[in-house]
């Protein structure tokens, strides 16, 4: 009986150990299968690695300002780009501030904004003013009364203040209308007048005349650029008065373009010029008598100067837009290795960019921790019309440094713009793909922001030969332990056993019929009887050695040398 409690307990011991080992398994998988109740064991009995893809941005949809900075390389008092987040179309924009507008200079000549002043060394005229009629001049010279003011000059100067500075904008167009006109009395001479009388003695040179002029200038008048210019010839003679037209203008449209460009840089802000009307008389001593020259009306009526502008922008001017996020080893306390970055987004222009500038080096750039995509995208390139997608790999960031993101656009060229145009882009996602490193199993990865997939990689799984190993055991305690405590007793000794614990439960029992002891001793002395008589009989019968095999019963004879 000992012996069998004995083994009783060992196999008590074996089938728990099998128990505590399959509950051990079950949970290690269901703790892999929900990672909400990840604990890792601090001392890990066998390691894994585990692989998987997480996306790496916030707002990738650009419905609130949060998570992307805006950055500008440019002048930030006279900006040539600009970027905003819509959120309502929940696009992210990089706008490249074309503008254009014209400038006109053209009231009424008697608004208050035009001053009189001498010209240098030279005297006013008899009278010089400005009413209703313009910039109004009348000069009498007599020989007699004062022979010094045969040369008299009046301007009337207009300080143009833009409020701006107008190097960051290129003038493309200009214009320049100043209307005048005159009247003179007959004492004015001019070529095939006589003197008076008729007499003889008529001395000439140039005769007299009249110049009406515009000048454009710096503030302090110190670099003028004569713009229109025109001089009488046959005033006094031919004709006494000369009806309104324009004062002719000198040079091209690009010379007019030039000195306001001039005038501007030579101005501390770049903002404002003077336009100068000015108006000279020369009386000539003709007669050798005394002469007298009388000037009626000279007149600048009007001043029309008009000139468009366009925005000018910058050579490597650049606006980006950037996200940065956590390290990569924030996912796990153990060692990873970022090994993929895939970057995907949308983008678009709102004008082909071919149409407003011919510079074609202007491009949309990515870096991911300031490792440039080496193919960037040409801003000509662009579709006007509809998104396009980018799906590009970039370089893995390193695990201990944080993953910063830009989408750049860069202008390279100078060039004149008269248009914002407005590149835009949406749904930018950054997939980063990485492998954690002895890691104890089991675990799950985690980590902030976005979501992806993850598999888990065994250096060598030996869960199959641990269960195949267990069954084994518990078939062979299942087996040995059977055979102990039943099958080897025999058949009816089996049957008291039975019969005896169903005694002992007061369970109703069957009949059982059991032979005495004397019958079976009878029966046993008559078989074994009958045997010896059987043994006997044939040794009478035959002759020779016989040999009988132990189960069929077969006789093979025998010769007497031996032989078969």
């Amino acid at each position: 009986m000992k012996f069998l409690n004995k083994k009783n307990k060992i196999c008590g011991l074996i089938a728990i150990c099998f128990v505590t080992m399959l509950s051990f398994q079950i949970v290690s998988i269901t703790t892999l299968n929900d990672p909400e109740n990840v604990n890792i064991d601090e001392n890990p009995k066998i390691s894994a690695t585990i692989t998987g893809t997480k996306q790496w941005l916030n707002n990738t949809g650009f419905n609130t300002t949060d998570y992307w900075n805006k950055e500008t390389n440019t002048d930030e008092s006279f900006p040539d780009v600009n970027g905003t987040i819509d959120i309502d179309n929940e696009l992210a924009n990089f706008t490249v501030l074309g503008d254009i507008d014209t400038k006109m200079i053209d009231a009424p000549l008697n608004d208050g904004s035009w001053y009189k002043f001498e010209n240098g060394i030279f005297r006013l005229p008899t009278q010089s003013y400005i009413d209703s009629r313009g910039c109004f001049v009348y000069h009498d010279w007599d020989e007699n009364v004062d022979q010094t003011h045969n040369f008299p000059s009046v301007q009337w100067k207009k300080n143009v203040s833009m409020g701006f500075d107008m190097s960051e904008y290129n003038i493309t167009s200009a214009s320049l209308e100043v209307m005048f006109n005159a009247s003179v009395f007959s004492s004015v001479d001019a070529p095939g007048d006589t003197a008076s009388g008729g007499s003889g003695g008529w001395q000439s040179s140039i005769f007299d005349f009249a110049e009406f002029y515009v000048e454009i200038s710096d503030v302090e008048g110190t670099f003028p650029s004569k713009v229109a210019y025109n001089r009488t010839r046959n005033l006094g003679f031919t004709y006494l008065s000369i009806e309104e037209k324009p004062i002719e203008r000198l040079g091209s449209e690009a010379e007019l373009i030039a000195a306001l460009n001039g005038a501007f840089e030579s101005d501390p802000n770049h903002s404002n010029f003077n336009i100068t009307l000015g108006i000279n008389i020369y009386c000539e001593d003709n007669d050798p008598s005394i002469d007298v020259d009388e000037w009626e009306a000279l007149i600048i009526r009007s001043c029309n100067l008009t000139f468009t502008y366009e925005k000018l922008i910058d050579d490597f001017t650049s606006i980006s837009w950037n996200q940065n996020g956590n390290n990569v080893s924030s996912l796990s306390p153990y060692p990873i290795v970022a090994t993929r970055a895939n970057l995907k987004f949308q983008y678009k222009i709102d004008k082909n960019w071919s149409v407003y500038t011919t510079k074609k080096n202007s491009e949309l750039n990515i870096y991911l921790n300031d490792n440039p995509y080496p193919i960037p995208i040409k801003l000509i390139d662009i579709n006007d019309t509809a998104f396009e997608e980018i799906d590009i790999d970039l370089t893995p960031p390193a695990s201990d440094a944080g993953v910063n993101l830009s989408i750049e656009v860069l202008i390279k060229d100078e060039f004149g713009l008269d248009q914002p145009i407005i590149i835009s882009i949406d749904n930018v996602t950054l997939d980063i793909s990485y492998t954690i490193y002895d890691i104890p199993d089991p675990i799950v990865a985690g980590g902030g922001g976005g979501g992806g997939g993850r598999t888990i990689i065994r250096g060598e799984d030996y869960t199959p030969v641990v269960i195949g190993l267990v069954a084994g055991i518990i078939g062979l305690v299942a087996v040995f332990g059977a055979y102990q405590k039943h099958f080897k007793y025999p058949p009816l000794v089996r049957k008291i056993r039975k019969l005896k614990k169903k005694i002992k439960k007061g369970k109703t029992l069957k009949s059982l019929i059991v032979n005495p002891r004397e019958e079976i001793i009878r029966d046993n002395f008559k078989l074994k009887t009958r045997h010896v008589l059987d043994e006997e009989f044939l040794q009478s019968e035959v002759s020779g050695k016989i040999a009988k095999t132990p189960k069929n019963g077969k006789i093979k004879k025998i010769n007497e040398k031996g032989g078969k």
